[in-house]
């Protein structure tokens, strides 16, 4: 089987970027062919492996075709991005062009037997205009549902493409629903088959033994849609247990710089890292007691499932995605934070920042004051969560399309 992957942004950084690897790993495992189709800036030629250079198309942002920074998926990136809402219609329009070429002229190379690309978005619904037959099947992360929402001057150019993919693979429950509605997609077409985390690398082997401070880990991007500073103003109001905060990521703007500051003020109790590797990752989490995705949206955060898989507790925003852990996994290790009725996905107005800080503030004094006796085995269905068994899921459709 020649499998064409589409990913319109860095092929890294980003949880569709560690999908895609994830798949690209197992599907070459599986003895398949894959060539790559990636967004990157101008003179980068970085992939993950086991790909390399020669089974890759880059779409070089930075250039004269593309005269501007890689558009990014999220409104903010670990990376410097453009936002869709900020395109002119030139831009719009080089950004389709260069998509739609390169897309042909990786087919017409390749010759494959099916496309596989991500996200409900301007590049997969692109596809099918220069397929040619081809079988097309798109991976939903969820930041393109966010976006097909917050940009109506968009939805008609995006469903008319999208609709026509063969298979849609959804994260959740929740997330078929929205797909069937949002895009008009029948939701026979749609199939639920979850994120995954690498057993080889997350797992409890090397776990360390609890200590006198209480190690909690925040893992992602430093923004607001992340809900790092609220819960960093929350951190600020618990005074009386011995606990320390390692915040990892990266932010670009004020935003960025916002959560650096807060996180300053608790120089104490707060150590700051640069993004890391997935093996680096691992390392922390077989360090860490709790972890912590105050988000105010996610599609299937695979860090949830990375720290479960490394045996941490992990206290995470009530979001549909992690609610689908939780019944698949039947934990109870997990701990949920209330959002505030009727937020914003990208930021949240004064008044329910001063909720959600005190929901932060009070599911987190209570875990802290009576850790670890709350500590329970509770990751024992996790494996149905196994990258192997997601890209079984993925196969069965691969075939029965060809």
């Amino acid at each position: 089987m020649k499998i064409l992957h589409i990913l319109s942004q860095r092929p890294d950084s980003t949880g569709s970027g560690i999908y895609l690897k994830e798949i690209l790993r197992n599907a070459d495992n599986a003895g398949y062919s894959n060539y790559l189709i990636c967004g990157l800036p101008f003179g980068e030629t970085s992939v993950p492996p086991p790909i390399n250079k020669k089974q890759c198309q880059f779409i070089h942002f930075e250039t004269d075709d593309l005269p501007f920074p890689i558009v990014g998926m999220s409104d903010i990136m670990p990376y410097p991005s453009t936002r869709f809402c900020d395109l002119t219609s030139e831009q719009l329009e080089q950004y389709i062009n260069k998509f739609k070429k390169i897309i042909q002229q990786a087919i017409v190379k390749f010759k494959p037997d099916i496309i596989h690309s991500h996200h409900l978005w301007l590049a997969s619904s692109l596809v099918n205009d220069v397929a040619a037959g081809i079988p097309v099947v798109t991976n939903c992360h969820g930041s393109d549902i966010r976006q097909f929402k917050n940009l109506p001057s968009l939805r008609d150019r995006v469903q008319k493409g999208c609709v026509q993919i063969n298979h849609v693979f959804a994260l959740s429950n929740t997330q078929q629903d929205e797909i069937a509605s949002l895009y008009k997609i029948p939701k026979d077409k749609i199939s639920i088959v979850g994120g995954g985390f690498n057993n080889e690398l997350f797992n409890t082997h090397n776990r360390s033994k609890n200590s006198d401070c209480i190690r909690l880990l925040y893992a992602g991007k430093l923004s607001f849609a992340k809900g790092v500073p609220y819960l960093l103003s929350a951190l600020s109001e618990i005074k009386h247990t011995n606990y320390h905060l390692t915040l990892v990521g990266a932010g670009n703007g004020q935003e960025g710089e916002e959560c650096l500051s807060l996180a300053a003020q608790q120089h104490k109790q707060v150590t700051i890292l640069p993004p890391v590797n997935q093996h680096e990752l691992s390392m922390l989490f077989q360090d860490t007691d709790l972890f912590i995705l105050p988000s105010l949206f996610e599609g299937m955060p695979l860090v949830v499932l990375e720290a479960l898989a490394c045996g941490c507790e992990v206290l995470a925003s009530h979001l549909s995605g992690v609610k689908e852990i939780i019944d698949r996994t039947k934990t109870n290790k997990i701990k949920l934070i209330t959002l505030p009725k009727g937020h914003s996905s990208n930021r949240l107005t004064r008044e329910h920042q001063s909720v959600f800080i005190k929901n932060i503030y009070k599911q987190l004094d209570t875990l802290l004051q009576t850790f670890p006796s709350h500590s329970t085995n509770g990751s024992c269905a996790i494996e149905y969560f196994n990258w192997n068994n997601v890209f079984q899921r993925i196969q069965s459709v691969y075939r029965a399309l060809i």
